[in-house]
């Protein structure tokens, strides 16, 4: 692959700051307690065991005792229960930290259903410094989920010390079952300048879903880790952002960079979003900063472009002020409009053909934040975690919303009943996705096993929730 050696004095000189302001997260708590708390609050072994825990219970569709109502606005529930698959995620090594170079192992990329029938999602420990991420895979016939990919052995990070601790973006998988992955370095904490020296970049990685055969293609861009790309499986183009704005264009069915640097004077790109339109194959973002003007790349040709039209005002307590784009259906509707959320849970419609835009409610009664939304089949509903943050409010309601009567509909409130039961404590949800069939709601929650009022997250969880037939 041809490396963009101009970038490199930019590149390192603009990270210095980032390194060196970097320290260690607080938490009131030691590795060794953390272990302690884990063998308390796992109550019932789930940690070192196998397979996944299946539950249906009424309490996911009551209402908690001590939820604000304010909060949760007019929402329907649901009739009935639906059934959940649940485990959380295992095999990643260390299972603890060294004290003077703790992670957390989470999730923070989308899950991505192949097709062979099954979904892939990641796991990084957040580091640097011997920083690790693995890859796994469900399957839902055999109701298990498997480690596939090793990335520290695959990409040599466990022979350098340094690696990368997250896996952030859109995992594509083409029709021929290779799965696309790029990685992500984001260390926290503990990062030094010796260690950023170290880092020579984040690695493209390809993965056959049918073979079982990963590869380690390298490093598309010298010194660039990915926060967010997506893939174009009609024609096979790679678009990801990397942390400081940079734009990489790869064509996977040439194997081969079409374009690797910076976007035009006045084209800044949203590092959390990458949208594509499958209909055109542009992709399109948002500037990060106010005004919000709508972005767009074509990887045809690989112009950028940014627009006059801006992201539409946000309804609920950040009225009057517009914010970026945060998620957004993976297809056009059959009237030619993306759905759209706002970082702050502004439901819209977005017309990428004449750029209109066209507010329809919020995902929450007010704020709430959601990183993922997918659209069924027949196209008449969504589906999402109304606030994935761990810091506003705990419920971690799942949500349906009828884009007919403009209703949200829970389907289950989830945090209460594994808690109490299993001892797990739900925090931010970043990966999810729908059945081709619309009957299965996969997502991939950050969590702990510890005490409830805990701010930490190190055990991620995959949750399945089986939609009832009467519910969709």
């Amino acid at each position: 692959m041809k490396m963009y050696k101009i970038y490199l004095l930019f590149i390192f000189l603009s990270f210095l700051p980032v390194v060196s302001s970097l320290s260690a997260q607080n938490r009131d708590f030691t590795e060794e307690q953390r272990k302690i708390w884990n063998q308390e609050y796992d109550k019932m072994g789930l940690l070192h065991s196998s397979g996944m825990v299946v539950d249906t219970s009424e309490s996911f569709i009551h209402i908690p005792d001590d939820m604000n109502l304010e909060w949760m606005g007019d929402v329907d529930i649901a009739e009935t229960a639906p059934t959940i698959d649940f485990a959380p995620i295992r095999g990643m090594k260390p299972e603890y930290f060294p004290e003077d170079n703790y992670g957390y192992w989470s999730d923070f990329g989308d899950v991505t259903l192949a097709p062979n029938g099954r979904y892939y999602f990641a796991v990084g420990d957040h580091r640097g410094r011997d920083g690790k991420s693995y890859a796994f895979e469900y399957d839902p016939v055999g109701n298990n989920c498997t480690m596939i990919i090793n990335f520290p052995e695959l990409c040599g990070w466990n022979v350098r010390g340094v690696g990368d601790g997250k896996i952030h973006g859109e995992m594509g998988a083409m029709p021929d079952g290779n799965l696309w992955i790029l990685t992500y370095w984001d260390p926290m904490p503990w990062s030094t300048e010796e260690d950023y020296n170290t880092w020579p970049g984040s690695n493209l990685v390809r993965y056959n879903t049918f073979t079982g055969k990963a590869e380690n293609l390298g490093i598309p861009m010298p010194k660039s880790g990915w926060p967010y790309y997506t893939l174009d499986t009609e024609r096979g183009k790679l678009v990801a952002v990397g942390f400081r704005g940079e734009i990489l264009c790869y064509d996977v069915n040439e194997e081969r960079v079409t374009y690797a640097g910076y976007p035009p004077t006045g084209v800044n790109w949203w590092v959390r979003c990458t949208m594509l339109d499958p209909a055109t194959g542009i992709f399109w973002s948002c500037l990060p900063k106010p005004p919000h003007n709508f972005v767009s790349f074509d990887p045809a040709t690989n112009v950028f472009t940014r627009y006059d039209e801006r992201t539409p005002e946000d309804l609920g307590r950040n009225a009057g002020k517009n914010s970026v784009i945060r998620a957004h259906s993976e297809r056009r509707t059959r009237e030619g409009f993306l759905w759209v959320n706002s970082t702050n849970g502004t439901l819209y419609k977005f017309w990428p053909d004449d750029l209109r835009t066209e507010v329809v409610t919020q995902l929450w009664a007010d704020y709430t934040y959601s990183p993922r939304v997918s659209l069924s089949p027949d196209e008449r509903y969504l589906y999402y975690v109304a606030n994935t943050k761990r810091s506003d409010y705990r419920y971690k309601p799942i949500v349906q919303f009828d884009t007919v009567t403009k209703r949200r509909k829970v389907l289950a409130f989830i945090a209460d009943y594994y808690f109490e039961k299993y001892g797990y404590v739900f925090g931010s949800m970043h990966g999810s996705t729908l059945s081709h069939d619309g009957k299965t709601f996969v997502m991939v929650f950050n969590g702990s096993f510890l005490p409830r009022d805990s701010e930490w997250q190190d055990t991620p969880s995959l949750v399945v929730l089986h939609i009832p037939e009467n519910e969709r």
